[in-house]
């Protein structure tokens, strides 16, 4: 690493789930544009590697990747049992499409023969494994709600992530690089354990300034970290959130970045947006996706798919579902959508791990969905809206609605009222919005906007360190 450089510790605690693998790669690549070195460790570091080679970018001096897996000899307990739920989850998935008996399970003649005898010994176990894990799940979550109750706070945040896995990582990390980091920034603040035993732990063990960004802020920031002299400041994605933070806690760098997305497409049109479009054949595709769980409101969406006229409406759904979460209205709205098969539906349950095929399917489609449950933060979606100048329908009420309404990307409607979510859709549909619309979002919500913001807000992170001291303790 070049002396006059600054150097970077991005640390990624969860990888594959949702659109954070992307915002990682934004947040290394602004950094670099930066003229910064970054060390960049993570549970999967081959996105962001794969980005690089893909685009000829030298990463070579700039960047060192370190992955988890190099860094913990050991596998805990932990990892184990998360394995074990992804593959349930997996089995789960695909039993599904054999105990529906869904085309793609189906036997066609001109298949291969080791196709062949593979779907047919496939349709003899998987319906079987797909009973067996939904009442595997079924059992989980009964048991989860019986044991809720009563629970101390330490307790029922036991999937949450350890405070000390983070210290203890990037210690490991930085006895491995060759270069040291005038700042430690994580990337996700939203899932750690807020009891004070975990802190004090890391407390004991960190002895580096730290920041990070927490995509769902409550409405005042009383986490544990916020007390420990290590960190430096935490960004936020609503500039609100963040003028009331900074006054709550002035000792402290508070930052707004705008909620920026990867806008990139692949060369060609997916087979999956190829799929949508010859299944929509001209009608009105709209779409819905991410990481579906309660926030997605998908009793309203069944609602919708059943109430609008099939000949006109075609729905896609495409994303992971994070079946705990969801309400039991959800479920039953889920397993019914899924037993009956609506034509006019397609459902994907996968997290598409390239992004550039989630866009594609947005731009294959001609109005997103966005009529979230009770959802007071900022979304990502907005700007894929934007970018792909293709017109949203929030919940009126929130933070994305109010951002719908000063940009007109979009309208606002009751989130549990399926009529007025129609009303919503026909009027995008009837009258989208101009085009100086969606660049006017993207002039705020756009890469130059967020490394303006990230900057700023790392240098008053740095300038706060150095007033107190070099390293921390704590």
């Amino acid at each position: 690493m070049p002396k006059d450089k600054s150097c970077v510790l991005v640390y990624n605690p969860i990888s594959g789930h949702g659109h954070l693998d992307s915002w990682n790669l934004l947040i290394i690549r602004c950094f670099l544009r930066m003229n910064w070195c970054v060390i960049a460790v993570s549970p999967d570091v081959s996105s962001v590697a794969r980005f690089f080679q893909k685009n000829d970018i030298d990463s070579s001096r700039d960047v060192f990747f370190i992955e988890f897996s190099s860094i913990e000899p050991r596998v805990r307990w932990s990892r184990i049992r998360s394995l074990i739920r992804r593959a349930l989850e997996i089995l789960h998935g695909h039993g599904e499409n054999y105990y529906y008996k869904r085309p793609s399970s189906q036997v066609t003649p001109n298949m291969p023969l080791f196709v062949r005898c593979k779907k047919l010994a496939l349709n003899l176990v998987m319906p079987s494994l797909y009973v067996l894990t939904k009442n595997l799940f079924e059992f989980g979550r009964r048991i989860y709600r019986g044991k809720r109750a009563g629970v101390s706070e330490a307790e029922s945040e036991r999937g949450f992530f350890d405070p000390t896995d983070f210290a203890r990582r990037v210690n490991a990390a930085l006895s491995k690089s060759p270069w040291k980091p005038q700042l430690i920034f994580n990337t996700y603040l939203d899932m750690y354990r807020t009891d004070s035993e975990s802190w004090d732990c890391f407390k004991k063990i960190n002895r580096w300034p730290w920041a990070g960004i927490r995509f769902m802020p409550g409405k005042a920031p009383i986490e544990e970290y916020m007390g420990l002299a290590s960190l430096a400041g935490v960004c936020v994605l609503d500039d609100s959130k963040c003028i009331s933070f900074q006054k709550q806690i002035p000792e402290k760098v508070f930052g707004y970045l705008p909620d920026i997305t990867d806008d990139a497409l692949p060369d060609e049109f997916g087979s999956l947006a190829v799929e949508i479009k010859q299944r929509a054949s001209g009608r009105k595709i709209v779409f819905m996706g991410g990481s579906i769980g309660r926030q997605k409101n998908l009793t309203r969406w069944y609602e919708l798919v059943t109430m609008l006229d099939p000949k006109s409406w075609f729905f896609v759904q495409v994303g992971e579902i994070h079946y705990g979460s969801l309400t039991v209205d959800d479920l039953v709205a889920l397993e019914d959508a899924l037993s009956t098969k609506p034509e006019n539906l397609l459902i994907v349950r996968e997290y598409l791990s390239d992004e550039r095929y989630f866009n594609d399917v947005i731009r294959a489609s001609d109005v997103i969905f966005a009529v979230y449950r009770d959802f007071c933060v900022s979304s990502n979606m907005l700007t894929k809206a934007a970018a792909f100048e293709r017109p949203i329908v929030t919940a009126e009420g929130y933070l994305m609605a109010q951002r719908v309404q000063k940009y007109g990307i979009g309208v606002s409607v009751k989130q549990d009222d399926v009529e007025s979510i129609y009303r919503g859709l026909l009027s995008v549909c009837e009258n989208p919005p101009a085009k100086n619309c969606y660049e006017a979002y993207l002039k705020d919500f756009g890469v130059e906007a967020f490394e303006s913001k990230l900057q700023s807000f790392v240098l008053k992170c740095l300038g706060a360190a150095k007033s107190s001291s070099k390293r921390y303790v704590g």
